[in-house]
Parts: structure tokens; sequence; C-alpha cells
């Protein structure tokens, strides 16, 4: 079996370090949903897994994080740098299995209140505001956790 190195906080895991690691355990991802007055703010992806695939911004928390400082990383990375987050909370827990080859994740959903210009990422730039979560478009996990929630049909707190 081959070693791997310990991590240090600050350090990025080469390729090599990342795909031992996710071959055999779960990722802590961050996703984030912003609503909007006609629906949830979804990004086309341009990267595999789910290229093509209309899919909530998001991304893997980093070791040593915490919540507040992975969810404006990755806001920032996916949003772009000018977006701010204004309020967010924890609306729910999404499992993607498989996501990929040999890859799991789980997300914690934030609901955010952002403010600022959304210019989008190297992993999507298009925007599409969906309500219609039956659409075949949408990635697989996200588009179930949707159709399988509450959230939905609660009474949503804030919208931006």
């Amino acid at each position: 079996m081959k070693k791997v190195e310990k991590y240090v906080v600050g350090r990025r895991l080469t390729d090599e370090e990342y795909q031992f690691i996710f071959d055999r355990v779960p990722r802590l991802c961050i996703d984030i949903v912003v609503v909007k007055q006609n629906g949830i703010l979804f990004f086309k992806r341009e990267i595999e897994p789910f290229k093509g695939k209309w899919t909530l911004p998001g991304g893997a928390m980093r070791m040593g994080e915490n919540f507040d400082t992975a969810h404006q990383r990755i806001l920032n990375a996916e949003f772009g740098p000018k977006v701010k987050c204004i309020k967010k909370r924890i609306i729910g827990v999404c499992n993607h299995w498989p996501d990929g080859p040999n890859r799991h994740s789980v997300s914690i959903l934030f609901q955010t209140v952002i403010s600022g210009r959304i210019t989008g990422s190297d992993q999507g730039h298009e925007i599409k505001i969906i309500s219609d979560f039956t659409e075949k478009s949408i990635q697989p996990f996200h588009q179930k956790w949707f159709l399988d929630s509450t959230f939905l049909d609660s009474n949503i707190e804030f919208t931006c």
C-alpha cells in the first residue's frame, strides 16, 4: 500500500493524494442554494462529472476550514470574487453516490442570500433560475434532493 504523507493545513493535496483519499472515503462539500422569486439559481456545469447539467454551485471543504470560511471561499470561487454572503442557513444534506468513478460526496446545503455581481467560474458561467425540478437537465442528485425535500413546500425565510 502506498504511503501518503501527512497533510499540512494550508497545503493543497496533490492530484495523486486527492485520488488516493477520495477513492476510499466520502468527500464533505458545501452546496449553495440561492432562492430567487421565481426559483433556484443553478449553473450549467462545464466540467465532469455532470458536464452539461444544471447544478447547484458548490465545492469541497478543505482540511482545517470551518463552515463560514469554506462557504465564503466556495461562494467566491463559484459566483465570482465580488460576491458576498449576507446571511445563510443550513437547509439539508445531499448524498452524491456515485459522484463519478469511485467517488462519493456528501454536501451540506446552505440557503444563502448574496450581494454583488455574479460572474461564474471555470466550472460554470451560464446561469438559470429553475422552478421545475422534473427537468431532465438538472444534475440528478440535486434534482432528487429538491423533489424529495420539503424545502420547496416550506415558508422560505428570506430571498434576495
